[in-house]
């Protein structure tokens, strides 16, 4: 037999009648829904608009709007890595719809030029130049730093020095000038007694 309706689009269906089952789900014009019939229909039409396999319309002239390529060219214009959301992109490209934004986001991240964590958006997703990747390897191929905690004698409280390759590489707990660049021996005599060693 084959499947009428995709899974993804059997659970948008299945998520709307939850809604509906819990008196949340609202019309277009912002009225409860109380008819199942129209609930279903809903659920259907959130379904279809994201891309999900679901029968066609019959007896319907169904014309898809071009959100989908207004949205695509707000993405690809975007410094990567930069939070957006439905609302804002509906206000950035003049009077369109945040749900019909939403949905085109959901389409635009199936096409690899978004993406979502916990219903937040990012975009666009590009891949890495080289330079980027040259850094990331040196910053992997550098020995982990080793922390350690020393007493301040200046402030009374603790400091925490991040070392590498003999010399301060990170501090936290203390103003970070007094330590930054030293050695090691520099820097416990500096915690000590508040100043450099003497030669």
């Amino acid at each position: 037999m084959v499947r009428k309706y995709s899974k993804r689009a059997s659970d948008k269906v299945a998520r709307t009648m939850h809604e509906f089952k819990r008196g949340k789900l609202k019309s277009g014009s912002g009225r409860k829904v109380t008819s199942r019939k129209q609930a279903v229909a809903i659920g259907i039409s959130k379904a279809r608009r994201v891309g999900y396999k679901v029968p066609t319309m019959h007896g319907h002239a169904t014309k898809q709007p071009d959100v989908d390529a207004q949205v695509r060219d707000y993405l690809i214009n975007m410094q990567p890595g930069n939070e957006i959301d439905a609302r804002g992109i509906a206000r950035a490209l003049g009077g369109l719809d945040p749900l019909e934004a939403d949905y085109a986001l959901e389409r635009a991240e199936k096409q690899g030029l978004a993406v979502t964590s916990d219903g937040r958006w990012f975009g666009p997703v590009k891949k890495p130049t080289a330079q980027i990747k040259r850094e990331i390897a040196q910053a992997l191929s550098r020995p982990v730093p080793e922390t350690i905690k020393l007493k301040d004698r200046y402030s009374g409280g603790h400091v925490w020095l991040a070392i590498r390759d003999g010399r301060v590489v990170g501090v936290t707990g203390a103003d970070p000038s007094r330590y930054m660049g030293r050695t090691l021996e520099e820097a416990k005599h500096h915690a000590r007694y508040g100043g450099r060693p003497t030669v």
